[in-house]
């Protein structure tokens, strides 16, 4: 799975607030970086991290957990890209995850000491 594809998995799932913090700093570290296995590799170790939030992850394994379900989503978001018609719930969630996090980049008014 490229490092794109498990970029947009990994944005599927129900992270509390301080994984998606994490998550989002390691695609924003990913990004910069130019070997797609580098982007991979940085990006698993920090699953490896959130992924004990996950029961069913932690009681399965994570590699297993991960390439079952997965892959199962890629193939339910591959589904979604080729049929989605309209704004739904997966767009929804998609949009959320892109949006999160904006408001707090953006200075208001600069610092006057």
């Amino acid at each position: 799975m490229s490092y794109e594809d498990m970029k947009r998995v990994v944005t599927t799932f129900d992270w509390s607030k301080k994984a998606r913090k994490r998550l989002r700093q390691t695609f924003n570290v990913c990004d910069s970086l130019s070997e797609e296995k580098d982007k991979r590799f940085r990006l698993w170790q920090s699953l490896k991290i959130v992924l004990w939030e996950n029961r069913e992850a932690v009681d399965m394994g994570f590699r297993k957990f991960a390439r079952q379900h997965f892959n199962e989503r890629l193939d339910a978001l591959h589904y979604h890209d080729k049929n989605c018609n309209e704004y739904c719930e997966v767009c929804a969630k998609l949009e959320r995850w892109n949006n999160e996090g904006k408001e707090s980049r953006i200075h208001k008014e600069p610092l006057v000491v």
